[in-house]
């Protein structure tokens, strides 16, 4: 009897994979419409989960910038990330605020990362149903759901890089004056968007101009001039509105601040098993979550070998992977979910050889990487809903101080200072940096909150702890105390509309 069941189950499973595979493979037309619909349902999701307000650091240096772009004063930090800012802008003029400007710069960099994933995919001639699994578990896999709508500069260039990592391919396939070109022009607006990327990039062009050159193909030179005047259209508008002593001046003053303040933090000096924490682990969510996808990497991408696209993987792994080898080196593991991001993005399609069609093989492969996706996007998605339903807690206490109190000093812990004169220098209140240790007396905004003092005026936190796994668990909480001049215990001030 059990084994009737599970043979009446085998052949009803293999009809319905059967007939997904011809309503998505019929047709080209009608692959590219399913394709075209999931993605506008995509971008839906991600306008309407937007975050209230920025909450890291570099997040309010790029809104900053994009009302004055000035990489001398640090809005943004060098070296300016060019094509993102310029988008921004473009988002700001066409009527968007400069928070949301930011946030659907990253959009459309994520809508070009799933472009390019299905681009690879068909260049190869992977099936549909392997495409779309392949865009399903880069989308959803948890750093990737953080920051497709967060205003940083990651998600635009990791959709540049993967455009970049697929023009490549057609440069091998196609080695033209005309797809050289065009690789060249993407890899020089990847690297415009965030110089960092150009290491997801090293192995593809050392991959694809060698195989080339063993065939004495030396089209692929072209792409050099391109990738030149590109950088040249990209960057010297930078240097003109900074001024050349000045853009190097604050590049020089970043590298040395990182220098100082990162050096444990990467490689050499970073152990070992923090780099497997912090780079292999955390940005998947969990543990569980992120053995479940080496493992399918691993399986999908050997899968995917012997069925005949060993060019995609040895692409995918150079990209992907050389990245993963080669960032901690250069980016502090604090950070790394999201200096982590282009490399999930281009190992993800890994896993979809999972879903190849080898018989039953194939309807378990279905199963196991959409049980995989639904636990991941259960796992990210209490963090996306808190910041898409209320400002992060320092924009909630400094909003509060705008909104109630007159304008006066207020001190801040250094950690909160762009936040600060973004929010209330704007509004008439002078910002000062001070030591929430050994607070002067007057008006204190700190982050985090200190849980001490008798009379705080106003407190937020986000009791999420994703949040701070997804982050740099910095922000998550803050208060507003007014420090007498005295004793130096905190008593409430006098508010401009009533008190809360």
């Amino acid at each position: 009897m059990l084994s009737q069941l599970v043979r009446v189950f085998r052949q009803r499973w293999r009809g319905w994979m059967q007939t997904c595979r011809l309503s998505l493979c019929a047709r080209p037309l009608a692959e590219w419409w399913v394709f075209a619909g999931a993605l506008g349902l995509y971008v839906v999701w991600l306008i309407s989960t937007l975050p209230q307000s920025p909450m890291e650091w570099d997040e309010v240096l790029f809104v900053r910038g994009v009302l004055k772009f000035d990489v001398g004063e640090h809005a943004p930090h060098p070296p300016g990330y060019p094509i993102y800012m310029g988008l921004s802008k473009l988002f700001f003029f066409l009527g968007s605020d400069p928070v949301h400007a930011t946030q659907l710069a990253s959009i459309v960099g994520a809508v070009l990362a799933l472009w390019g994933i299905g681009w690879l995919g068909r260049l190869v001639g992977l099936p549909a149903l392997a495409v779309f699994f392949s865009c399903l578990m880069a989308t959803l896999s948890p750093c990737f759901s953080f920051a497709a709508n967060l205003g940083l500069s990651d998600m635009l260039a990791t959709g540049l890089a993967m455009l970049a990592v697929a023009t490549l391919l057609c440069l091998e396939q196609k080695p033209t004056c005309s797809t050289a070109v065009l690789a060249g022009a993407m890899t020089a607006l990847a690297c415009g968007t965030r110089p960092q990327i150009f290491l997801a990039l090293l192995g593809p062009w050392a991959l694809v101009t060698l195989r080339l050159s063993r065939k004495r193909v030396y089209r692929w030179l072209w792409s050099l001039p391109a990738a030149l005047l590109v950088s040249l259209v990209v960057w010297l508008p930078v240097l003109r509105l900074t001024g050349v002593n000045r853009f190097l001046a604050a590049s020089r003053w970043l590298a040395s601040w990182m220098d100082a303040h990162e050096y444990l933090s990467r490689f050499p000096a970073l152990p070992f098993s923090r780099f497997v924490a912090d780079w292999l682990v955390r940005p998947l969510g969990s543990q569980a979550l992120a053995v479940c996808f080496w493992l399918a990497c691993v399986a999908g991408g050997w899968l995917l070998w012997r069925r005949g696209y060993g060019r995609l993987v040895a692409l995918l792994l150079a990209s992907g992977g050389g990245y993963l080898l080669l960032a901690p080196w250069t980016m502090t593991a604090e950070a790394a979910v999201r200096y982590a991001l282009p490399a999930y993005a281009l190992l993800s399609p890994l896993a979809a050889g999972l879903v190849l069609p080898t018989h039953w093989l194939q309807g378990a492969g279905v199963l196991l990487l959409g049980t995989w996706m639904l636990a991941a996007f259960a796992w990210i998605l209490p963090a996306l809903t808190l910041r898409a339903a209320e400002p992060n807690p320092v924009w909630a206490a400094l909003s509060w101080v705008r909104e109630t109190q007159q304008p006066q000093v207020v001190f801040v812990n250094g950690g909160i200072r762009p936040h600060a004169l973004f929010v209330l220098q704007p509004a008439g209140f002078p910002v000062e940096v001070g030591d929430p240790q050994n607070p002067a007396p007057g008006l204190w905004v700190r982050s985090p909150a200190l849980a001490r003092g008798s009379q705080v005026l106003f407190s937020a936190s986000w009791p999420e702890p994703k949040i701070g796994h997804m982050a740099r668990r910095r922000y998550l909480s803050a208060e507003v105390v007014r420090v007498a001049p005295a004793s130096g215990v905190s008593v409430p001030a006098r508010p401009k509309g009533g008190s809360r």
